[in-house]
């Protein structure tokens, strides 16, 4: 389902999105616009994501637990499968 929303937008911005429809790069403005807006919704989700990562890095218990895990599969590197 679509939306119609209104807002403001710089001109000369405006301008460069035509001028990107014109040449192709989307069939319609509306097109662009939403293409812009779910790019950059993806960009801010892998940014929270590498911040939780980080975190988690920085997480004494967790760094450890991986290590564990990390050693429970340690004696399968042995079994003649790798």
């Amino acid at each position: 389902m679509k939306t119609k929303v209104t807002c403001r937008i710089d001109a000369q911005l405006v301008a460069s999105v035509r001028q990107a429809v014109e040449n192709g790069a989307a069939e319609s403005m509306n097109e662009f616009v939403q293409d812009a807006l779910t790019r950059r919704l993806a960009e801010l989700r892998r940014q929270g994501i590498r911040r939780k990562i980080q975190q988690s890095g920085d997480d004494p218990l967790f760094v450890q637990d991986v290590r564990d895990a990390a050693a429970a599969f340690d004696a399968t590197s042995d079994d003649g499968l790798g």
